[in-house]
């Protein structure tokens, strides 16, 4: 009889308990479809706005990038040859061997002549250097021509962008004299610094005399601006 009794009382309770069960899932599931919706609805806003900010990226990037043609390293065309060989490597360094010839065509063009010739193509400098014979005699010293300007030296290294160059022991005709300098550099309007500079009329290899000029600047028929100098006669300063 007890047991009839307790179940007869859980009976009821279930029974009345199920609306409210039912109405608050109800509540819940409707609750959670709202905030569904509202979820989904602000990553749209999110996602348009987002795509109109990427296209406008996009266009800056294709005006930018693709639309702005680069200009070329260099001005004008380069060739070059040699009388033994050429050797281009990896590296995009060429090298030319026996009588190497390089011409830069620009309205003045530059020419380089030397024994032996190193060519970077990344970085449009060159190198050039003399040879030595069976007997270690030195033969084919670079010889540069900018315009009417002519230099012969023992090494050089040049930049036909930049258009200035380093050399050692140069060689160049001013006027009357000739000019040696031990160190210089050459810059784009074809004026030079140099050091160690001996300046004498005197076409001997060896010269008799000659002005010792321990700096100056030197600009291809106009002047030579000095400083310290000193006349040397016989190797003997005075």
């Amino acid at each position: 009889m007890r047991k009839i009794r307790i179940l007869t009382y859980i009976f009821l309770v279930i029974l009345f308990s199920s609306p409210f069960l039912g109405a608050s899932n109800t509540y819940i599931r409707n609750k959670s479809v709202i905030y569904l919706e509202k979820r989904d609805s602000i990553p749209a806003i999110g996602i348009d706005s987002l795509a109109k900010d990427s296209l406008i990226l996009r266009q800056d990037s294709i005006h930018q990038d693709s639309i702005n043609e680069k200009k070329p390293i260099l001005e004008a065309i380069v060739n070059f040859k040699a009388k033994d060989s050429i050797v281009i490597m990896g590296n995009n360094t060429a090298y030319l061997f026996g009588d190497g010839d390089i011409l830069y065509n620009t309205p003045t063009p530059i020419k380089l002549n030397a024994e032996n010739i190193r060519m970077s193509m990344d970085s449009n400098i060159v190198t050039a250097t003399f040879g030595l014979d069976s007997i270690g005699k030195e033969f084919g010293y670079p010889v540069f021509h900018d315009g009417s300007t002519e230099y012969e030296s023992k090494s050089m290294r040049y930049n036909f962008k930049t258009k200035k160059g380093f050399s050692q022991t140069t060689i160049t005709q001013q006027g009357e004299g000739h000019v040696t300098s031990e160190i210089s550099k050459m810059n784009p309007d074809q004026t030079a610094y140099a050091a160690g500079v001996k300046y004498t009329t005197c076409d001997h290899p060896h010269p008799h005399f000659y002005m010792h000029l321990t700096k100056a600047k030197i600009e291809p028929g106009k002047r030579i601006t000095t400083g310290p100098a000193y006349l040397v006669i016989e190797d003997l300063p005075l």
